[in-house]
């Protein structure tokens, strides 16, 4: 499914998406939680 589908559906940006889809490839689950991805990134 396309992020501009997604995005449509829940009121948000395909970049925001593509963010989330980036977190849980990389992360899994804690990909999505805001603070846990970036966390993750700084380590």
């Amino acid at each position: 499914m396309p992020n501009s589908r997604i995005a449509t559906d829940l009121g948000t940006s395909a970049v925001t998406v593509g963010k989330w889809r980036k977190g849980f490839l990389q992360f899994r689950l804690g990909g999505l939680a805001e603070e846990d991805a970036q966390s993750a990134r700084h380590r």
